[in-house]
């Protein structure tokens, strides 16, 4: 299934309108190195290298990115193998920040991966809370509430609870000893809090 996983990194590479020689390493030298594992190394490097090029092909020919990801995740969601959907998930997230910035395309093609695959929010904001730091974002249009990776569909008072839990969560991590995570969770505390103050804004105006 790695091959599969890699075809699936691949695609996800593509949906900021190119792929890079970077992002093509980066997924050949992981599954290069989960293939050392097993005695037929050699043969699964090359599924992985000949999954990534007929993806390649695909993309060339006219497929849309998205209906190549819609198709690897409910291949993978069929197999009922969850380690695999939390791999591809994780290799994606790495495919999206290889270039150290994530556009608003990247944004939302992580999320619908995320749901295509079923995984739960928890799982999900694990890995990008550990991957994803707020510099990342230098796409303006991507919404706060994305950024900070609120799930879908909550209300406003769901909302604020959600990010209340967040709050207590980055405000520990703002003394910590790494300095590259003190800055990112003091930049989070901020996001949060401009977005808590526009919540209540919001339900303030609903209650009048």
């Amino acid at each position: 299934m790695d091959e599969k996983v890699a075809a699936l990194a691949v695609a996800m590479a593509a949906t900021d309108g190119s792929i890079s020689r970077r992002e093509v390493e980066g997924i050949k030298a992981f599954f290069f190195e989960r293939a050392e594992m097993y005695d037929d190394s050699q043969e699964r490097k090359d599924d992985v290298v000949r999954c990534m090029k007929d993806t390649m092909a695909m993309l060339q020919r006219g497929n849309t990115t998205k209906s190549i990801i819609s198709s690897y995740c409910e291949e993978f969601l069929d197999a009922g193998d969850r380690e695999c959907c939390f791999i591809a998930y994780n290799v994606c997230v790495d495919v999206a920040v290889a270039d150290a910035k994530i556009e608003k395309r990247e944004s939302n093609a992580l999320r619908y991966i995320a749901q295509q695959l079923g995984l739960p929010d928890d799982e999900v904001q694990e890995v990008n809370d550990g991957k994803i730091a707020m510099a990342m974002y230098g796409d303006a249009t991507i919404p706060s509430l994305s950024k900070l990776g609120v799930p879908r569909m909550l209300s406003l008072e769901n909302q604020k609870q959600w990010l209340t839990v967040e709050y207590e969560k980055w405000r520990r991590r703002q003394s910590s000893a790494t300095s590259s995570v003190a800055a990112d969770a003091s930049a989070r505390i901020k996001m949060i809090m401009s977005c808590l103050a526009e919540i209540d804004e919001q339900l303030n105006k609903g209650a009048s």
